[in-house]
């Protein structure tokens, strides 16, 4: 992986923290339009069943519709990176987050795979991100910890 592709993301944290991310409760809401697109039910359903390869063509089919929807670039980077395409990843979360850096979905993807490749750093700071956004209760920086943690233990 490039180190550009390591920049991208603090550049996101950057633009998130002068946003005002401190006072946020972001809800990872999909646009109503996207929401009741078929394409986007079966991706979903596609993840849920960890069908992450079928799931990857609706989603293209679905960046191009809907060029400005973060939630669209975080799930298609939550299925690059749980089928193994951990570069390809980075750059749709890094997509996700320049279109919405308080998007939490995407932070805490992007902090899972910094844990699961090894850079507990740059985990933390998306763990920071998450916790700056929604406290210390909210799912995502959960499940962020849970990963963390596990990382630091192999």
């Amino acid at each position: 992986m490039s180190m550009m592709l390591f920049r991208i993301p603090a550049i996101a944290l950057a633009l998130a923290v002068s946003a005002g991310l401190r006072n946020a409760c972001a809800a990872d809401d999909p646009s109503p339009k996207l929401a009741t697109d078929a394409r986007y039910k079966t991706a979903q359903a596609h993840i849920k069943a960890k069908e992450f390869s079928a799931a990857m063509p609706v989603l293209a089919t679905l960046q191009a519709d809907y060029p400005s929807e973060p939630d669209v670039f975080s799930l298609m980077g939550f299925s690059l990176r749980k089928s193994g395409r951990y570069s390809e990843a980075l750059t749709l979360y890094g997509q996700a987050l320049m279109l919405d850096p308080r998007h939490l979905g995407a932070n805490e993807y992007l902090g899972e795979l910094y844990a699961e490749t090894g850079k507990l750093d740059l985990a933390k700071e998306r763990l920071a991100v998450l916790e700056a956004a929604c406290g210390k209760s909210c799912e995502e920086r959960e499940d962020l910890a849970k990963a963390i943690a596990a990382a630091e233990k192999k």
